[in-house]
Formats: C-alpha cells, sequence, structure tokens
C-alpha cells in the first residue's frame, strides 16, 4: 500500500509539473503576442493616427525617431541611415516592419547607383585614357545595377520574403551589396591621380555609403532573428529542464555580438553560426522555392538544400554540386562531363580559340555549359561576359591548356585591359587550366586573371606573372590546389576569396622593389570580403632564391584602410621578412586593417618580430579566427545537399 500511495503521489507531481509548465508556456507565448501587438499598436498609433492636439505632434515624431534610430544604431553612417528612414517613413507611414526598413534602405542605395550612373553616362573627356576609364566605370555601374536587383527584385522585394527567411539568404545579400561598393572602388581607380579621381570618388560616395549601411541592417536582422531563435530553443529547453526537476544553473549564455573584422582579441563567435539546424527560416526558403537557391547562376535541377554548412573531406564547398565535385574531383577524363564545346588549336574541335567558344554559348541554356580546352598554348583575350553564367571550362593540365597574354600597363593600357581572361559571368568553374601574363616585371602591373564571379571555383589550375597576377575583384570565390606565381601585390582586390592547399610562389620582382603577397581591397567595414591562405604552403621560385638576401618579401600591405589579409595553417618560407608587413603609404591604414596569422609553420612563420600596428593580430585560440574558415566566411546559409561528411573549417585539431 505504501508503494502504491508513492506511485499515486510520483503521478500527480509529474502531471503537476506539465500542468505547470503547459501553464507557463501558454502565458510566455500569450506574454509575447500581446507585447508585439502593444508595440505595433503604439507605433501605428504614433505615425497613421490623426491628433487634434498640435502640442502632441513632438511626441509622436520622437516615438518614430526612437524606433529609427535604434534601428540605424548598428550602421556605420547613421545620419544617412536617419535620414533614409525617416524619409522613407512619412511616404509609407504604415511600412514599419524591420523588413520594409532593409528594402527602405536598399532602395534608397540603388536610387544613388542610378543617379551616379546617369552621371557617368553624360561625362566627356578630352584625355583617351580617362575617357576609357569613363567607359569601363560606365561598365561597372550596370554591373552594380545587376547587383541589387538581384538583391531587391530576387529577395527582399518578393511577397514571401520575411526575416524568417533572411538568415538563408544573407551570405547572398552580403555578396552582391559588398561587390556595389567594390565596384565604385574599382571606377574611381581607373582614373589616374588627381582631380578627376576624388571626382568619381565623391559620385560614388552617397551609393558606397548607404550600401553599407543596408549590410550593416542585413548583418543585424540576420544576427536578432539567429539569436531569437535560439532563445526560443533555450527557453524550451530550460522549461523541459525544469518540468523534469533539472537544474539550468550550467546553461551556456547567449553570444549574439559578431566582430566587424578590426580586432579578434576578445571575440567569441556566436553560438547561432555553429548550429546546423537552426532556422526555422530555412524551411520557410525550402517551401518557396523547392529547397533551391533562387540565383539565376544556380540552375534548380542541379542544386539542392543542406543543412551543412563547411566543406566536405576532399576540400569542396558544400555549394559546390555533386555532378560539378564529381568533374572537379577527378584529374583524367574519365569523369568528366561531355563537353557542349571543345577547343582545340590544331583544328580538331569546334572552334581553334576560346574567345569563339564564348561568343558560341547560347544566351538561355538549362544548367552547366561545359568547354573543354584541348592541349595548346591560347594566346588571346578571353571575357566571360556579365550575364552569362554557368560556365564550366576544363583543360588537359595547367601546364598544358594555357590561355596567355603579355599587356601591361607600361603599354599605357587601363590595369583592367591587362587581364588575359576577364571571368564577369556568376557560377563560373576551371580546372586544369593555366591563366598567364608574360608581360613581365619591366611593364608593372598585369593581370593574369580577373574574377568577379560570384562563386566561382578553380581547381588545380595555375596563374602565372608578376605584379598584380590575380585579381580577386568580387563576391565568393574558392581556389583549391592552385599554383599563383607573381611578384607584387600579386592575390588583389575586394572579393570573399578563400585559398586552400595551394602553392603562393614569388619571383625576383624589378630591381629596387619588394615582394608583397595580398593586398585587399576591402574598404568598408561591413563588407564581407577579404583574403584568406589556409593550409598553403609560400614558397620562393628559382629567381628569388638567389635573390632573397637582397629582396624582401612580405606577407601583405595596407593597399586600402580597411583591407582584410589571414593567413593561416600554412608553410612560410624563410625568404619572408621578419617583420611580416610593409607600409603602402606611411601609416596609411596600419591600425584600420584586420591581417591575422594563426597556427602557421616553417622557417618564415615566427611572429616576434613582425611590427606593431594595431591591425595586426597574431591569433593564438582558433575560436577567434573561426570566422574566416570556410563555414561562415564563403558559405552562409545557401548550401547544396551532397549527402557526404563535411570537414569544419581547421585542418588541425
Amino acid at each position: 500500500m505504501v508503494f502504491q500511495d508513492f506511485d499515486h503521489i510520483q503521478e500527480r507531481r509529474r502531471m503537476e509539473r506539465e500542468r505547470k509548465f503547459r501553464k507557463r508556456v501558454t502565458i510566455g507565448a500569450i506574454s509575447a503576442f500581446v507585447l508585439v501587438v502593444l508595440i505595433a499598436a503604439s507605433v501605428f498609433a504614433a505615425v497613421t493616427i490623426p491628433k487634434k492636439n498640435k502640442s502632441d505632434k513632438p511626441k509622436e515624431v520622437s516615438k518614430v525617431g526612437k524606433l529609427i534610430a535604434t534601428v540605424c544604431n548598428v550602421t556605420e553612417y547613421k545620419n544617412s541611415c536617419n535620414d533614409t528612414l525617416t524619409k522613407a517613413v512619412h511616404q509609407h507611414p504604415t511600412g514599419l516592419e524591420p523588413r520594409q526598413f532593409l528594402k527602405y534602405a536598399m532602395a534608397a542605395a540603388s536610387e544613388e547607383a542610378g543617379k551616379a550612373f546617369i552621371k557617368i553616362n553624360g561625362l566627356k573627356f578630352d584625355d583617351p585614357k580617362e575617357q576609357t576609364a569613363c567607359e569601363y566605370c560606365k561598365e561597372l555601374a550596370e554591373q552594380a545595377k545587376g547587383e541589387f536587383d538581384r538583391s531587391l527584385g530576387g529577395v527582399v522585394l518578393k511577397e514571401s520574403f520575411g526575416l524568417r527567411n533572411l538568415t538563408s539568404r544573407a551570405s547572398d545579400l552580403k555578396s552582391w551589396l559588398s561587390a556595389v561598393i567594390s565596384y565604385g572602388e574599382m571606377c574611381s581607380d581607373a582614373f589616374p591621380e588627381g582631380q578627376t579621381r576624388t571626382d568619381m570618388e565623391k559620385l560614388w560616395t552617397v551609393t558606397k555609403h548607404l550600401t553599407d549601411n543596408s549590410l550593416a541592417l542585413v548583418t543585424q536582422f540576420t544576427n536578432y532573428i539567429s539569436s531569437m531563435d535560439l532563445k526560443d530553443q533555450q527557453t524550451g529547453r530550460r522549461l523541459l529542464q525544469e518540468a523534469n526537476g533539472h537544474s539550468v544553473d550550467n546553461e551556456v549564455p547567449l553570444v549574439t555580438e559578431e566582430t566587424n573584422g578590426h580586432s579578434v582579441d576578445d571575440y567569441i563567435p556566436p553560438e547561432w553560426m555553429i548550429q546546423d539546424q537552426l532556422h526555422s527560416g530555412r524551411h520557410l526558403l525550402e517551401e518557396e522555392t523547392n529547397g533551391h537557391s533562387v540565383d539565376d547562376y544556380i540552375p534548380p535541377d542541379v542544386v539542392e538544400q543542406t543543412e551543412g554548412h563547411s566543406l566536405d573531406e576532399e576540400g569542396f564547398p558544400a555549394w559546390v554540386t555533386a555532378g560539378d565535385r564529381r568533374m572537379l574531383a577527378q584529374p583524367g577524363h574519365s569523369n568528366r562531363p561531355k563537353p557542349n564545346i571543345i577547343v582545340a588549336k590544331d583544328g580538331s574541335g569546334n572552334y581553334k580559340t576560346v574567345s569563339e567558344a564564348i561568343k558560341a554559348v547560347p544566351k538561355q541554356f538549362p544548367g552547366r555549359f561545359v568547354i573543354y580546352v584541348k592541349e595548346g598554348i591560347y594566346d588571346e583575350k578571353v571575357v566571360i561576359p556579365y550575364g552569362m553564367s554557368n560556365i564550366t571550362m576544363y583543360g588537359d593540365g595547367s601546364q598544358k591548356s594555357i590561355i596567355t597574354g603579355n599587356k601591361g600597363v607600361k603599354d599605357g593600357l587601363l590595369l583592367h585591359q591587362t587581364s588575359t581572361i576577364q571571368i564577369l559571368g556568376h557560377g563560373f568553374m576551371a580546372q586544369s587550366i593555366g591563366f598567364r601574363n608574360t608581360a613581365g616585371a619591366s611593364k608593372e602591373q598585369a593581370v593574369a586573371a580577373q574574377v568577379q564571379s560570384d562563386c566561382a571555383i578553380f581547381i588545380n589550375c595555375r596563374f602565372e606573372g608578376y605584379q598584380d597576377t590575380l585579381w580577386v575583384a568580387t563576391h565568393r570565390q574558392f581556389y583549391k590546389k592552385c599554383m599563383i606565381i607573381g611578384t607584387v601585390d600579386f592575390i588583389f582586390g575586394d572579393a570573399a576569396a578563400l585559398f586552400q592547399n595551394c602553392v603562393l610562389q614569388l619571383r625576383k620582382p624589378n630591381d629596387g622593389q619588394h615582394n608583397v603577397i595580398t593586398a585587399s581591397g576591402r574598404v568598408e567595414a561591413n563588407e564581407a570580403t577579404g583574403i584568406v591562405i589556409q593550409n598553403c604552403k609560400i614558397v620562393a621560385h628559382e629567381s628569388l632564391k638567389a635573390a632573397k638576401n637582397s629582396v624582401k618579401t612580405y606577407l601583405s600591405r595596407p593597399w586600402k584602410d580597411l583591407g582584410r589579409s589571414i593567413i593561416m595553417e600554412s608553410t612560410i618560407g624563410d625568404f619572408i621578412a621578419p617583420e611580416g608587413y610593409v607600409p603602402y603609404r606611411g601609416n596609411k591604414g596600419i591600425n584600420t586593417v584586420f591581417f591575422a596569422e594563426y597556427n602557421n609553420k616553417g622557417p618564415g612563420a615566427g611572429t616576434s618580430k613582425r611590427v606593431k600596428w594595431s591591425g595586426v593580430k597574431m591569433v593564438k585560440n582558433k575560436n577567434n579566427i573561426w570566422y574566416f574558415t570556410a563555414k561562415p566566411f564563403i558559405q552562409g546559409d545557401w548550401i547544396s545537399k551532397l549527402g557526404i561528411e563535411v570537414h569544419f573549417g581547421f585542418y588541425s585539431n
């Protein structure tokens, strides 16, 4: 009888705990709903309900003003943000949702870009070089318009878009909006130093500032929604623990702050960034698009959604589709896709030049268009135009199938005109091909490859030049098992570029010059860009080995004020100068860049004599550099389902 009574007591206690648990959940849900309703009602009343007493107007305005000030507090250009949102709210008094604020901010940036485009179209220059730069600016302004069209029309203005699925598209928006800022910088940089360049910088200033504000809001809203999801999970877990009589004193506190890349000493990556199945917004996106990305350069028939975030065990990003992965993983021909076009210098293919093959690509083509470049040296200028998406190009080997050029700025050309190949269309892939510029050190800046493609992939490729060999200009780029050869700033630009398992080889530069590996073009605090070198080898070319005692070689320099370069888990040769970094122009940028090293090895990896700039970080804790691994840096939340085991970021434990 005692045991039976005890069982009844236990049962009553269990039922009471469950009743209390349900009551707490119900009260919590009702309270949250009431709070949201009250906030919405108060804001709505402040903006939309007319008041007979004019003295109340400052109070009404202050309520909206406080709301806008709160939203704009995360931006770099708060006055511009306040002006933009205040104007928009006056025009649309009922549009006070965070989603609407994001739309207003991006629309304002797009409008300013349109104004800049109109002004650029009206410019005429007597100097031929300046006129050429102006024509280039027109092309870049058109591309900026394309990025805004994709960001607004493709994502934010969709009726089905809401903050809950912003987390699934945040990395896309960050990539596209960051590219707009890059285009503005590339435009002004095309002009020689002087008043014209200054005027062109001013022309783009407002667009860049408003775009950076939009980037800040994307990040803030994404973090907010993610933290709310985590809190929902933690609240449910805590209630369950209480209901089951367990202690919650040891719960890990939620961390929601994210670094802008200026300092990592105290940075702890937010927990939400390392959860595999966190955001309910993903399910909304999957329902909207059948589980596929809506980007035009990733066809629905080859992309599937996944919950994985990082590189797989063979080192590919998760957004590499299964078919592309099979093609890229194999060095031989047996698993390569059937080409749509064959290029052969000897006439055994469809065309004798790569440029002819590119011109033959149809405007509308489902899936990938595959070009096979047979062994040979193709001396030509190749352009993959903006709007030509999903081109796959493979050869017989990076030293067998070679696209080459020999133009440098000393030929009287602008930098982009020296490029042997310009890759502007999104979703470009290349394997086992060489890209070369043989202009030599004497012609100074001479680009082998200029890459602006979003989600570009290069496997077993070779980039060979001297100064400015590889221009990682914009968007997300991934390089695996590639060889990059050069002298000064030979990996430069404003992309989010990740290099893994690559060889970076330094040549002897011109007499009186020093070598620099990277030059990041990042100029705004919220750009999701940087150059990351992971698990690579930094070695000396034979020409440098003989001169390494007289030629200094540095890891990076502050070309732009907020440049971001990270070298981690790599082997660094003994020819790297102990100070590691060199100024670009006096003290410009030395305290605002973010140059980091983590867990490198080799005779040049010692950090005791590195420069003592505020912008240079010797990172000891891998958690403080985790953001720059493949998982968060180039993938974000658009991911494809590969059904394979993922590799989480670091090579070493």
